[in-house]
């Protein structure tokens, strides 16, 4: 069945390094559908860091779908940091609590609504084969959510 599925779609992705002070890119999709003039736009443009280990992001979105009433816009931040940071010890490769990290996503949306998500992950095993990462967060609408993910890899 063609009706409504997608006829074209077009799809963009730029990323700038700026050296030792990050990088920027800008992302987005167009898409449009057969027996309708309906289309959906997404873009998203972003700004990538690191500060003494700690991984950081601030980003825009903006996102004009099928059945959303009006333009959603979205400014997001991540930020991720090494356990071994927090403690101030000299990172070890065979330390498994030097390859574990916190991590923090803050949203808001242009209807003022607040997501923020907070984890634990890392590696585990002599060959850091199984990785994890656990997490807990809360959005304005739809009250509390949590994950777990473990992935090993045979080595």
């Amino acid at each position: 069945n063609l009706r409504f599925s997608r006829k074209d779609r077009l799809q963009l992705n730029i990323s700038q390094s700026l050296n030792d002070f990050g990088s920027l890119y800008i992302s987005g999709t167009h898409q449009k559908y057969w027996n309708t003039s309906d289309s959906d736009t997404w873009y998203q443009v972003g700004y990538t860091s690191s500060w003494v280990g700690i991984s950081y992001s601030l980003s825009f979105s903006w996102n004009e779908s099928v059945g959303i009433p009006d333009n959603e816009r979205i400014v997001g931040l991540n930020v991720s940091v090494p356990f071994n940071v927090l403690t101030k010890r000299r990172y070890t490769r065979e330390n498994a609590l030097d390859r574990a990290y916190a991590s923090f996503n803050a949203n808001r949306n242009s209807n003022g609504q607040n997501s923020w998500l907070a984890g634990v992950g890392g590696t585990l095993l002599e060959g850091h084969n199984l990785s994890y990462h656990v997490s807990q967060g809360d959005t304005s609408n739809n009250g509390y959510t949590g994950s777990a993910t473990a992935n090993w890899q045979a080595a």
